[in-house]
Order: structure tokens, then sequence, then C-alpha cells
């Protein structure tokens, strides 16, 4: 992973987590599209692979929900 990408995450994460700010959310989201082309993936192959990830888990809670609340 290029180092200057991991600066760009651990410093905007930081920057995001201080102040809540959109503005340092979507800069934190830019730092993890340009990751995700350091692994060969777009930024739109990336939000598939999420929203793919978020169907599962709700797939998974409507059928164990109570379990996996505990």
């Amino acid at each position: 992973m290029d180092e200057a990408l991991k600066a760009a995450l651990k410093e905007h994460t930081d920057r995001y987590l201080q102040q809540e700010s959109l503005e340092d959310l979507t800069t934190l989201l830019e730092v993890v599209f340009h990751l995700a082309a350091t692994h060969g993936i777009s930024s739109v192959e990336l939000q598939a692979l999420v929203m793919e990830k978020l169907a599962r888990q709700e797939k998974l809670e409507e059928r164990f929900g109570e379990l996996l609340e505990d």
C-alpha cells in the first residue's frame, strides 16, 4: 500500500473523528477510493461490493435477528 495513502487515511480519519464534518467524511471516502484503485478496483466496483455485503448482512439479520444482537 502506498505510504502517502496510508498517511492520508490516518490523517483524514483522525480529522473526521475530531470534527465529524461531512467535508472530512467525503475526503476520507476519496482516500478509500484511491486505496481501492491500488487493489485494482474502481470506486464503482468498491461500492458494489459494499452493497453486496450490506445485502448479505440484512439477510442474516432477517434470519437470525435476535441471535446477532447478543
